[in-house]
């Protein structure tokens, strides 16, 4: 083999062993978040996307569905069954401003509110058990690699729109 088809075949290969790699990590990584929060949110009868939706509340105390689209990572058919879920259970709400009322405003209720604050710092500290022995390098690490990957998504999904 020569060297040109040696190295594009070596790309190959690393292009392989990376997608079937990314997919075992990804789930690996998803699972481990996952099951980390649900040991916390599963005594309040909430899942851990339903807990990242109320947690989004925390940091922004109302957001239109697109504010909250931006913020969890689902499709929109998925956050507004998550969405009338948590209406439905009383830890979210709805309102139509005065001033613009074609908006629809979305917050936390009372008891969601309750909810969010009371869990969060124990989420919190199963992320922290999670990142036991990795290192601050290691992190910045995940973070730009999971930044690229996101933003790689993103261009695919505007072109695909195109």
């Amino acid at each position: 083999m020569d060297q040109h088809a040696e190295h594009n075949h070596g790309i190959g290969a690393r292009a392989r062993y990376l997608h079937n790699n990314l997919e075992e990590w990804m789930a690996g990584l998803t699972y481990a978040v996952v099951a980390g929060i649900e040991r916390q949110t599963t005594k309040h009868d909430l899942t851990a996307m339903e807990f990242t939706m109320l947690r989004a509340f925390l940091e922004q105390r109302e957001r239109t569905f697109s504010q909250l689209a931006e913020a969890v990572p689902v499709d929109n058919e998925r956050l507004a069954q998550l969405v009338g879920n948590l209406i439905d259970r009383g830890l979210l709400q709805q309102r139509r401003p005065a001033a613009d009322p074609h908006t629809m405003l979305l917050a936390l209720t009372a008891r969601g509110r309750y909810i969010a604050w009371r869990l969060n710092p124990h989420v919190e500290a199963e992320g922290s058990r999670l990142l036991a022995g990795v290192s601050a390098e290691e992190m910045a690490t995940l973070s730009s690699v999971v930044s690229r990957v996101v933003a790689n998504q993103a261009a695919l999904e505007q072109a695909g729109s195109q």
